[in-house]
């Protein structure tokens, strides 16, 4: 077969052989070694590995924050509302109306603000 230059080019720009040889090694070996050990964990048969690729994130991973459960001691209903207020576009009479119908919603909400900023904060990074 011949290629014109522009095009083998393109090719050898977009795939490189020793990458895509490594990524299908690495797919024999986990299919080979953790696959079974996995559909068995999840009592499953029918699970298969399509594709390995490589991420572009400059990052290590996905982030992970636990979701935060508690809240600190000497924060108030009022702090929660302020860092709502701050923090989203709800007005306070909507905050409390929220609170009305589904109480701990100030709480929730400002938890969630907390992890959110938390996990802002460390994509930064």
């Amino acid at each position: 077969m011949n290629l014109q230059e522009s095009i083998r080019k393109v090719l050898r720009e977009e795939t490189d052989p020793k990458k895509e040889g490594l990524l299908n090694l690495i797919e024999e070996w986990f299919e080979d070694t953790y696959l079974d050990k996995i559909q068995r964990m999840l009592n499953r048969n029918d699970l298969h590995l399509d594709r390995v690729s490589v991420s572009t994130y400059k990052r290590e991973g996905n982030i992970c924050i636990p979701p935060i459960k508690t809240t600190p001691e000497d924060v108030t209903e009022e702090d929660m509302i302020q860092h709502i207020l701050k923090t989203t576009l709800y007005k306070r009479n909507e905050i409390l109306k929220h609170e009305e119908e589904k109480p701990g919603w100030i709480e929730k909400t400002y938890l969630q603000k907390l992890r959110s900023a938390e996990y802002d904060r460390l994509n930064r990074q």
